[in-house]
């Protein structure tokens, strides 16, 4: 049966045809997946021997065989393939995304089989995009939610990876609404994963979730706050091994920025060397390093031995004149939008004092 269930699961991998699309021609109708039109013959519906199957990578497989499982992914793959569709409308494919979404989660319910409860959540993945493209915070936090009360069920095997994007996903709703403090409780709970089972692999999601927190903390004033939640990250990601430390540069950037609001030259330069040692594999170039490097220096721009330790590691002209617009103008990203607002240091180390690059 199981070889049986991988050859006819085979039927239905979708293959990109040999000519490309015609013009307006939807992505959905360029691939034309043959999920969409295979059916199991009504007398073979009621076997349903194939449907315990928990591995994801056996989607099709069991597709193939268990009638469920194959109804809720043809109007899954209707709502992934809505969600990347190029042409047309933006927003009406959007809406067309969270319709076969909930037409999926409608068929689906509450779930019988593992995958019925992989699909549940995938459905929830992209409703959950939807949202957030339409801009409907609340929509989007509700679905957040109901993402992860999915990925805590007990048919599939455990998968911190998702659950880490999901709370981060939620976090961002929160944040949206001006939740901060539900923001910053949900975080506590998704920091937990880090010592999990699979702790060395949720950095990439829990970095974004962690850097969303502490610049909405600075924002608000909450320097003790921001403060610790740096330093704790920085405390998990240090000692992973190097292609594992997800978001340690943007976090240093962060210590960095409230470390020149005070006026610390000493800690500056210490943060500075060991931001620029993490990147020894690397050109060791200034610009590029990250948005807000070197800006959040601003505070230390006429600290002779903080310019010097730049230009050592190849800042220029450019990187001092990007420090001294965020003493302007705040520290801004790539599309000129505020990120974090200028903090003059608090007191001056005795060697910046009067002097000048």
């Amino acid at each position: 049966m199981a070889s049986l269930a991988s050859q006819t699961g085979a039927q239905l991998e979708e293959r990109l045809p040999d000519t490309p699309p015609a013009e307006g021609q939807t992505l959905l109708k360029w691939v034309d997946p043959p999920v969409l039109t295979y059916t199991i013959p009504e007398d073979r519906r009621g076997d349903l021997s194939s449907c315990a199957n928990d591995f994801e990578y056996d989607l099709l497989s069991v597709a193939a065989t268990c009638w469920p499982v194959l109804e809720a992914l043809k109007l899954y793959t209707r709502a992934d393939y809505a969600f990347n569709e190029p042409t047309g409308d933006k927003l009406e494919n959007m809406r067309a995304t969270i319709g076969y979404a909930n037409a999926t989660l409608e068929l689906i319910g509450k779930p019988e089989y593992p995958l019925e409860e992989f699909l549940r959540s995938k459905a929830l993945e992209r409703k959950l995009g939807a949202h957030e493209k339409l801009g409907q915070w609340e929509a989007a936090l509700a679905t957040s939610k109901d993402w992860l009360e999915t990925l805590r069920g007990d048919l599939m095997r455990g998968d911190d990876f998702s659950r880490a994007f999901a709370h981060t996903r939620h976090g961002d709703a929160l944040l949206r609404l001006g939740r901060s403090q539900d923001a910053r409780d949900d975080l506590e709970v998704a920091i937990k994963l880090f010592d999990g089972i699979d702790g060395d692999k949720v950095g990439w999601p829990l970095s974004n979730y962690s850097e969303n927190v502490i610049k909405d903390a600075l924002r608000k004033g909450d320097l003790d706050y921001a403060e610790h939640t740096i330093d704790r990250y920085l405390e998990f990601v240090r000692e992973e091994p190097r292609g594992l430390r997800f978001g340690i540069h943007d976090h240093l950037d962060l210590k960095l920025y409230l470390v020149a609001a005070r006026g610390d030259r000493e800690q500056a330069l210490a943060l500075i060397e060991e931001r620029m040692e993490r990147r020894s594999n690397r050109p060791q170039r200034c610009s590029g390093l990250g948005v807000l490097f070197p800006a959040v220096l601003a505070p230390l721009r006429r600290d002779k031995d903080v310019t010097a330790a730049l230009k050592a590691h190849g800042c220029g002209e450019e990187d001092f004149a990007q420090m001294e617009n965020a003493a302007n103008r705040g520290l801004r990203g790539f599309k000129d939008e505020l990120i974090l607002p200028y903090r003059e240091a608090t007191k001056d180390s005795e060697d910046a004092k009067g002097s000048q690059r």
